[in-house]
């Protein structure tokens, strides 16, 4: 639907502004500023090299061969992969994270402005998982826009600002981690658990209660 390739059954689509229906929109600009990153993507790495794997998008655009290679070199540096130690190896070689990160550097070099991720941190260890998180923090900082589709609830606590939760199909709320995370009720009737740490935080808060000092709905960030 981001970008343009799934016809919306009701409501609108807009990429700045933009309704990716709307008669004469040139829908393969819009699809250049949306890069999509599906679930185990390191599936989706082909080439013998990374450098070259990573460089197959920018070359299908045409762009000159200088610049593609400094989009390789952002690229990898951005998911913490340093070009000269990792753009000639093969991907063969790599670990399950690395090639994860290799996938997610193919569709940076292309330079997205909104970066859309189906389960990132899935199958990942802590360490695999705490580089990801890592690296969302730092493309969001670049001024990136990320959209991130999970179950996982201590990744969304950690890398979110604004939730949509959906539930057979239906939108069931939007708003802030605090909206979702201080309804926990909510949270587990559409089957997903609370993140850790807010579990912690309610069992410390019920020893507490009576003393008012702490309510643990307060350590949910807006």
């Amino acid at each position: 639907h981001f970008n343009g390739l799934l016809k919306p059954t009701s409501g609108r689509i807009k990429i700045e502004g933009q309704d990716l229906w709307k008669k004469g929109i040139n829908l393969q600009k819009v699809r250049q500023k949306v890069g999509l990153i599906f679930q185990f993507p390191e599936f989706q790495v082909f080439e013998e090299k990374v450098g070259e794997d990573v460089a197959f998008g920018p070359r299908n655009l045409g762009i000159a061969e200088e610049e593609v290679e400094q989009r390789v070199r952002r690229a990898l540096e951005a998911v913490e992969l340093d070009f000269d130690s990792f753009s000639q190896r093969s991907p063969m070689h790599l670990s399950q994270g690395e090639k994860r990160r290799v996938a997610i550097a193919g569709v940076l070099a292309m330079d997205p402005e909104v970066i859309v991720l189906d389960e990132p941190t899935v199958g990942l260890d802590l360490r695999g998982t705490k580089q990801m998180v890592r690296i969302l923090r730092d493309l969001h900082r670049q001024g990136k826009t990320i959209v991130l589709i999970s179950h996982n609830m201590d990744l969304v606590a950690q890398v979110s600002k604004r939730i949509t939760v959906l539930s057979e199909g239906k939108v069931v709320l939007t708003g802030s981690l605090k909206d979702l995370f201080s309804n926990p009720g909510l949270v587990v009737s559409i089957g997903l658990e609370l993140p850790q740490i807010i579990g912690i935080a309610k069992g410390v808060r019920m020893k507490k209660q009576s003393s008012g000092q702490l309510h643990w709905s307060s350590l949910v960030a807006n």
